[in-house]
């Protein structure tokens, strides 16, 4: 059985009963409908506080109206998905992503090889978004190469749109990582989004041999917007404090798991 979610706020005050009626209900020639709806509702669903109408228990690609019992206040149609592999392929990515983290630069399922980090240097992994007024608390990196005598270790959140540093994580200076292992630092105050963005998280990690992280290979050659999947960036770095308010994107990177939380 599918769900839909819609935004009614616009057209039915928050409270309000609303039922999800099938377009067959109506002939082609009355369609769009008017007045109070054909036949009974598949199901009903009351309008949110903020607007949202959540209705669960219709059916797979099935196109469906909402409408009030009376038909006052006009209908609004939509249509369900199709139960097929790119549903099925959502749900394995929902089911399957760490515990610890909201979203994630790409599922762990696809990575296949280790991911290289220069010490000093910062890596860009992209892939992720952030999403409109949810809480950005930390980002979490996982190892598959230990690292060894690190000075400093601290992870932040970029705006790939116009490389803006949105926050920068506590630096776990010259506590172990080992192999294998995830690592989860927290901003000291969570960042909170305006609006959707799409995001790189970046590691810095200066030490005697940085980790390697898990992932998969480059791709070279697709120069398009929005920016490179994972890339370097700003060298030299230490502390927190040694990166500026923006970065300078580079030569395109291998790609990284990565999550935010």
């Amino acid at each position: 059985m599918a769900g839909a979610t819609l935004n009614v706020s616009q057209k039915w005050a928050a409270g309000t009963t609303i039922g999800a009626y099938p377009r067959s209900n109506w002939s082609q020639a009355a369609l769009p409908p008017s007045g109070a709806p054909v036949g009974a509702a598949t199901t009903t669903a009351v309008v949110g506080a903020d607007g949202s109408l959540v209705f669960t228990g219709l059916a797979d690609a099935t196109q469906y109206f909402a409408a009030k019992s009376d038909g006052v206040g006009g209908y609004v149609g939509f249509s369900t998905p199709s139960y097929n592999a790119v549903s099925i392929a959502e749900a394995k990515r929902k089911l399957w992503k760490p515990a610890i983290v909201e979203d994630e630069t790409m599922p762990r399922l696809m990575c296949y090889t280790n991911s290289a980090v220069t010490s000093g240097t910062l890596k860009l992994c992209g892939g992720s978004a952030i999403r409109a007024g949810v809480p950005v608390r930390n980002i979490t990196f996982f190892t598959t190469v230990a690292l060894v005598t690190p000075t400093n270790q601290w992870f932040c959140l970029v705006r790939e749109r116009d490389n803006a540093v949105l926050a920068k994580t506590v630096d776990d200076l010259t506590a172990a990582w080992n192999i294998n292992t995830p690592k989860t630092l927290a901003f000291a105050t969570p960042y909170v989004p305006a609006a959707d963005e799409a995001v790189w998280l970046g590691i810095l990690v200066a030490a005697a041999t940085a980790p390697t992280l898990p992932g998969a290979a480059a791709v070279t050659v697709m120069s398009l917007e929005p920016g490179p999947v994972c890339c370097n960036a700003d060298a030299g770095l230490t502390t927190p404090a040694s990166l500026g308010a923006t970065v300078t994107p580079g030569a395109v990177q291998s790609a990284a798991w990565a999550g935010w939380g």
